[in-house]
């Protein structure tokens, strides 16, 4: 009976998406393997909607950047957010999958913090510092969700999904790195700002 329900399940992954898959039915399959596959492909959704909402809004942030340094790195990011999105839709082709997103509430509140801060303070290296701090938070993210889904890609033996992966991850990487030496100066910035403005 459990051998016909998990022959059942995988034949409905291959041939729909796995949206149209009752969650009930996927998760009382008795394999591991099973298990964490549909944990594999939630977590491509959630992230692939990460790099979209993005796409839409970190070139807005751009626009109120004063350190033109800081803007340089965020106009990078968004470049290695397009290759990132890129790879993430080979991953669902490579699972024979639509690639579809899953929201994620926790970049959408980064992202109104964001806006929020825009309005908040006035254009220069305090809102930078406010930005550069949000924007370090959310390549956070992205590291731990491209480190995570590798490391799960490498357990399900989809040696293409894992590479590609990686190299998402190795760019959020550099991309913290870069924004780490930044923030260290446009901090030190906006504090000597303050200090001329006391005097």
């Amino acid at each position: 009976m459990q051998v016909q329900l998990r022959k059942t399940i995988l034949d409905k992954m291959v041939k729909e998406p796995i949206d149209l898959i009752p969650q009930k039915l996927i998760l009382e399959t008795k394999t591991t393997k099973e298990r964490l596959e549909y944990i594999f492909i939630d977590m491509l959704k959630d992230i692939y909607w990460t790099e979209k909402y993005l796409l839409r809004t970190l070139p807005e942030i751009a626009k109120s950047i004063y350190n033109e340094l800081l803007l340089e790195a965020v106009e990078q990011h968004i470049d290695a957010v397009y290759q990132q999105n890129h790879r993430i839709e080979r991953c669902f082709e490579i699972k024979k999958l639509k690639a579809t997103g899953k929201e994620s509430p926790a970049i959408e509140c980064l992202l109104k913090e964001a806006n929020d801060n825009v309005q908040k303070f006035d254009l220069g290296h305090v809102r930078d510092a406010s930005l550069i701090n949000i924007i370090q938070k959310i390549t956070h993210y992205q590291i731990s969700a491209y480190g995570t889904l590798k490391t799960t890609a490498t357990v399900l033996n989809e040696v293409e999904c894992a590479i590609l992966l990686r190299e998402s991850k190795d760019d959020e990487l550099r991309n913290d790195i870069i924004l780490t030496n930044l923030a260290e100066k446009i901090n030190q910035l906006a504090a000597n700002m303050e200090e001329e403005e006391v005097d």
